[in-house]
């Protein structure tokens, strides 16, 4: 690093003079699994930068696949936390496995670069540049990690965020072994999925807040799954059975379409009750035909099966008026509370 262009050592990233220093020139080189813990590596060349520092020379449209790869830096399993890497060309750098946790990464190019299985809780991304086309997860080294970061106003719609199904932390909580193989104790359990909460619920709101719905949903989705098995964890058994109401009568209000069929299955269900009560039992004068059924299950559904003033209220018609009535009643406060909270958050 004494051999920084333009002066001697490293760029002080607080002097506005040294800002357009070329960094330390690291493309192509190998540091698997090396301690780079805090180095001062601001403005570091490693691999081709989209357009050069005058603009007329695209690096990267103009070189080949191999010589894209032949320019990344390799970093897999590298140790960066809380190194300044402030302007840093990554692009296509090899970066899976390293923990970048409260590194700084303000205006870096990570345009391509590999990030699977890379922890980078309580990264620096502010004014971030390119994430074009930057890989998050694979088979093989599982998915980043990104409790905590610090996005700033980096870009996340350059992200394919349909290939990131699982974020890492949560990868980390379902599983019971840890990397030694031993069985993970109860608390490191919870905490491992109180994080992974965390991180789905932080990304969703950052993604809503660019406008990215339908990947913000998702994640959110996700956390509300893994809240409820830090309810199961936390032995806080009442909480946890609603939780899993609330997943089967709506998916927490990102499932509609199971609120649909739920609520057409019960009303058929009980139009069908009807029918068999009203043709089966003697006591019965006037059998209900299939449509006044259905209308007596909608009415009763909603709240009016306990006014039927046409039977006795030990008829078996009327009890089952009732009985839909309150159960009824039970999935409409339901879905009020589940589609209340996924909306106006309350």
């Amino acid at each position: 690093m004494a051999t920084h262009e333009g002066g001697p050592g490293p760029i002080d990233r607080n002097d506005p003079t040294q800002q357009e220093r070329q960094g330390v020139d690291l493309r192509g080189a190998y540091l698997q699994g090396e301690d780079l813990r805090e180095l001062p590596l601001a403005r570091l060349r490693g691999g081709l930068l989209k357009w050069s520092e005058g603009g007329s020379k695209d690096e990267w449209v103009a070189a080949t696949p191999d010589q894209r790869e032949a320019a990344a830096v390799h970093l897999d399993r590298a140790n960066l936390a809380y190194t300044h890497l402030e302007g840093a060309i990554l692009c296509g750098a090899h970066l899976e496995g390293a923990r970048l946790h409260s590194s700084h990464l303000e205006g870096a190019r990570l345009r391509e670069a590999h990030l699977e299985g890379t922890g980078i809780n309580g990264a620096y991304f502010d004014r971030a540049t390119n994430l074009f086309g930057v890989h998050l997860s694979d088979e093989a080294h599982g998915s980043v990690t990104l409790a905590d970061v610090r996005w700033g106003e980096v870009n996340l719609a350059w992200i394919d965020w349909s290939k990131v199904r699982a974020l890492g932390n949560e990868r980390q909580a379902k599983q019971r072994k840890t990397q030694e193989g031993s069985v993970k104790d109860p608390p490191t359990r919870l905490t491992q999925y109180l994080r992974a909460v965390r991180e789905n619920r932080r990304l969703a709101v950052i993604l809503r807040e660019q406008g990215l719905t339908e990947e913000a949903d998702y994640y959110a989705y996700r956390a509300q799954n893994l809240q409820r098995w830090v309810l199961w964890h936390q032995r806080k058994l009442l909480k946890y059975f609603a939780s899993w109401v609330l997943w089967g009568l709506a998916g927490y209000g990102y499932r509609p379409l199971r609120s649909l069929l739920i609520y057409l299955g019960v009303l058929i269900s009980f139009a069908a009750s009807y029918l068999i009560v009203t043709h089966t039992l003697q006591s019965q004068s006037s059998p209900l035909s299939w449509y006044e059924a259905l209308v007596l299950s909608v009415s009763s559904f909603h709240g009016r099966g306990f006014f039927q003033s046409t039977q006795s209220l030990g008829d078996p018609v009327t009890v089952l008026a009732a009985l839909e009535a309150v159960f009824g009643l039970l999935i409409e406060i339901s879905f009020i509370a589940t589609f209340t909270q996924r909306f106006f958050g309350k």
